[in-house]
């Protein structure tokens, strides 16, 4: 039975290397097929040497294997030559790219769950590997590393962290996959990724969730008295009320944003202004505009005027010396 499974193994290969899809029974779906496998993976890991069994053991944390990954985690300097010997063997081993590998899956969740149950330092190798992607930022690869650690905080202080670079790369909808995999408790304790996930939820359109996630966020940093995040959530509120075109709540959320904000977050009042600002301009009242672009300007010390202002003020003089000293 052995021969026949390496055979199928060393067909898999051969497809994959061809560019094919992999053609082996061993990837089919049929349970007893499964169990057959479950048994000649444990007769083959019995097999091994010491060595080797330890090695594909505690190399099971990872998803994908690659010499540099497999060295930091062990704490080793072969990787590369064992994969090597492992992959011409036939040992259920994909090549994937130059000196990149991964497990057959059912001979990966094989490894796994006895390296789960057999290996004391099970959590540290997973930790290991969550600290190797963060140094390399692979994002995704650490939040599934601390997630297979069971560390719900550690995964939302990486979502935190990742958020924002996220959202701006459109990568909104990965987040809320990931958000929906935290327990409340941890959103409880980061709400800036109830912001966060307004956020993401504005810019997919999902207009009734962004305001329920800002309107938790808002409570949450209430009860924190946290004065900077509630006034977070008030913006994000008020930019769907702008994205709708409904400028009236929109100026309303913004002013309440506004004085939340104490005297040192500067720049964040500043922006505020500029907003409110734009938002009194697009609504047709350019002299309330100018006034507020005014106090940010006397505030920051630096220019902060729409130059639009100006023309619907008719002002042509002031919008061609501005737009001249902003070329300067």
């Amino acid at each position: 039975m052995w021969q026949s499974a390496q055979s199928r193994t060393d067909d898999e290969r051969r497809g994959v290397q061809d560019g094919g899809a992999p053609a082996s029974v061993l990837g089919a779906a049929s349970p007893s097929q499964d169990v057959l496998f479950a048994y000649l993976a444990q007769e083959v890991l019995a097999a091994q040497p010491d060595e080797i069994q330890s090695f594909l053991l505690r190399t099971s944390v990872l998803a994908e294997l690659a010499p540099a990954t497999c060295d930091r985690v062990l704490g080793v300097g072969e990787s590369a030559e064992r994969l090597r010997g492992l992959y011409r063997r036939g040992l259920f081993l994909t090549a994937i790219g130059a000196d990149q590998y991964r497990y057959h899956p059912l001979f990966h969740a094989f490894l796994q769950q006895r390296g789960r149950a057999t290996l004391p330092e099970w959590a540290e190798l997973h930790a290991r590997a969550a600290a190797y992607y963060r140094e390399v930022g692979a994002g995704e690869s650490v939040l599934y590393h601390l997630s297979a650690m069971g560390d719900s905080d550690g995964v939302a202080a990486e979502l935190a962290r990742l958020a924002q670079s996220w959202i701006d790369e459109g990568r909104s909808i990965t987040l809320i996959d990931w958000l929906d995999h935290l327990p409340p408790a941890a959103l409880v304790a980061h709400p800036g990724l109830l912001v966060a996930r307004g956020d993401a939820e504005r810019l997919l359109a999902r207009f009734e969730d962004a305001l329920k996630s800002y309107a938790a966020a808002e409570n949450r940093y209430a009860a924190l008295h946290d004065l900077a995040g509630q006034s977070r959530a008030l913006k994000g509120q008020a930019q769907i009320y702008l994205d709708t075109v409904r400028p009236a709540p929109a100026t309303e959320l913004l002013r309440r944003a506004y004085k939340l904000l104490p005297p040192d977050q500067l720049g964040a009042r500043v922006a505020i202004l500029r907003r409110i600002a734009e938002n009194r301009l697009n609504g047709g009242n350019p002299g309330q505009a100018l006034r507020l672009y005014r106090l940010a300007e006397r505030m920051s010390g630096e220019p902060q005027t729409d130059p639009r202002v100006f023309l619907r003020l008719g002002q042509l003089n002031e919008a061609r010396e501005f737009l001249e000293r902003q070329l300067n």
